[in-house]
């Protein structure tokens, strides 16, 4: 199976008001203090954010890619609310704050077949899951062949990402982000964004942006 490689690879995300937004950083700080293996730095440069949908496409057209994410989302975003709810810990030391929906799959759904519907015109995929084919579910083949990323739909699990740690550290991390972060905590969206998110998600420039406005 060849599939054409896209030249950019984006992200659309959702940044989140305060005070969880600060707190979060305050958060990843700690542990970074603690545990300095920490690479997972979040700032207002590379801020904490919960991911909506992944995927790819040409320079040519991020115009488009533009314009249909960002029609018609403005009484959709003023809606949305969401739960920080508790931190977790991967195996492998991932920690995150998991969030309770309270409209942010309805939104979720909404990006996602806007950018399902780009994907159909122009078959586009991102090189990190073109270099991942094989890792697949069938579930997560099918959605890459519709919409262009592996993740959506029954899959999409709200979190913010907020350190990577040696497995060993996990259960301090989760303590630490604990006791920093005034959970649970009921949040509203600042902003709903469109980033170059980078093949391997190593970078976050800004292509469009939405602030929300009550």
């Amino acid at each position: 199976m060849t599939l054409q490689p896209a030249e950019i690879s984006y992200t659309v995300a959702l940044i989140l008001d305060e005070p969880l937004f600060s707190q979060l950083i305050d958060a990843n700080k700690q542990i970074t203090m603690n545990f300095p293996e920490n690479n997972y730095e979040l700032s207002s440069k590379f801020p904490p954010h919960i991911t909506l949908f992944q995927g790819g496409t040409m320079t040519k057209g991020v115009d488009e890619l533009r314009r249909i994410i960002f029609s018609q989302l403005d009484i959709l975003l003023k809606e949305t609310r969401g739960i920080a709810s508790n931190v977790q810990a991967s195996p492998s030391g991932f920690i995150a704050v998991t969030c309770e929906s309270m409209g942010l799959q309805k939104i979720a759904d909404d990006i996602t077949a806007k950018c399902a519907k780009i994907h159909a015109g122009m078959q586009i995929y991102r090189p990190r899951i073109i270099e991942r084919l094989r890792e697949f579910s069938d579930v997560e083949l099918k959605n890459v062949m519709q919409t262009g990323s592996s993740r959506v739909a029954s899959l999409f699990m709200p979190h913010i990402s907020l350190a990577q740690v040696k497995p060993e550290h996990g259960v301090e991390a989760v303590a630490i982000a604990t006791e920093t972060i005034s959970l649970p905590i009921i949040f509203k969206v600042n902003k709903i964004v469109l980033i170059d998110s980078g093949h391997q998600n190593e970078k976050w420039e800004i292509m469009c942006q939405r602030y929300v406005i009550f």
